[in-house]
């Protein structure tokens, strides 16, 4: 009871009116974004009931409901659809930045039914909070105590930043995701070489390349294996290739292919265009290597100049500034 006390005295002291503004603005957002959300619903509704029609879905719709997995169920799937129910009270990002933030789940691999909803309520969540906390830092070390304005100001940056943050970490996620696709991709290849050479076709040989690559590179043998289960559902080939391609977003995966549908157009020999694609993909990784250590010795400077050479110099010309001292007494 003590401990509650306190807390209030705590809170009683910090709190600010401006606090009661932006809690009422919030409150209005909400309510008004609720307002429309139930008037949309029931236009949606009644829309559906006349003409009898499902709403279209949207391209990370369709790529969601055609991968099988598990991501529906358990703890993630739970939490991820109540965060999805709130996302309707909030307001829309926009469909070209919730398009964007949908592609960018695919290459992280959450492939959610509501992840993207889920996600856009994670936003305002971290923006909220981080507001509160960089408020409530700036009031309580006394930061700014005679200008309101400015204390608002740096709350709402740190909103902004919050709002940031998620985005920044889901764009880290995908981009490790797909350097260990473009790492693992030229094994692949070698085995689908031996797969074609073997005298399998191309499904059978994407589904025995996802089956054992999936112990070296689980997240490759992931991708094949859903591509192997759509080449044998989709009416046309192509099309689980473009899957494979949208699912994944490295340059790699694309020029996999355009050179799988230009044997299947031509005839040309699968077996030799694999092992010329996965040769090419060795040597573009050796010179991005390359390209790395070349450019060490030019990162390496700045280093070099801030800690070493300050170490020389009081080590070289030390000595002598002690004579000059002890001279100049």
């Amino acid at each position: 009871m003590v401990e509650l006390m306190k807390a209030v005295e705590l809170v009683q002291e910090y709190w600010r009116p401006e606090f009661w503004l932006i809690l009422m603005l919030i409150l209005l957002v909400v309510l008004a974004r609720q307002v429309v959300a139930s008037r949309d619903a029931r236009i949606e509704a009644r829309l559906h009931e006349i003409t009898r029609k499902k709403k279209p879905s949207t391209h990370f719709q369709m790529a969601s409901s055609s991968v099988e997995t598990q991501q529906n169920e358990g703890f993630f799937g739970r939490l991820t659809t109540k965060l999805a129910r709130i996302a309707d009270n909030l307001p829309s990002l926009g469909k070209k930045d919730e398009a964007s933030i949908g592609q960018l789940l695919v290459y992280a691999n959450l492939r959610h039914r509501h992840a993207v909803p889920a996600f856009v309520t994670l936003k305002y969540g971290m923006a909220l909070i981080f507001a509160f906390a960089t408020y409530t830092a700036v009031i309580s070390q006394g930061f700014f105590e005679d200008k309101a304005m400015i204390q608002m100001g740096i709350g709402i940056c740190g909103g902004i930043v919050g709002m940031l943050i998620p985005e920044m970490i889901l764009r880290q996620l995908a981009a490790r995701r797909q350097k260990k696709l473009r790492r693992s991709l030229p094994d692949a290849l070698d085995l689908m070489v031996i797969c074609t050479e073997a005298g399998q076709s191309l499904d059978v040989a994407v589904d025995r390349v996802a089956r054992e690559i999936g112990f070296a590179a689980k997240e490759l043998g992931e991708e094949f294996g859903i591509a192997a289960a759509e080449m044998k559902i989709l009416p046309d080939r192509r099309d689980a290739l473009d899957n494979l391609c949208y699912r994944t977003g490295i340059q790699e995966v694309r020029g996999l292919v355009a050179t799988l549908a230009q044997s299947q157009r031509y005839g040309t020999s699968l077996a030799h265009s694999l092992r010329v694609l996965a040769d090419e993909m060795r040597k573009t990784r050796m010179l991005a290597i390359e390209e790395k250590a070349a450019r060490l010795p030019a990162m390496m400077s700045v280093p070099l100049i801030t800690f070493i050479l300050p170490s020389i110099f009081v080590v070289i010309a030390g000595p002598a500034a002690i004579d000059v001292m002890e001279l100049m007494k």
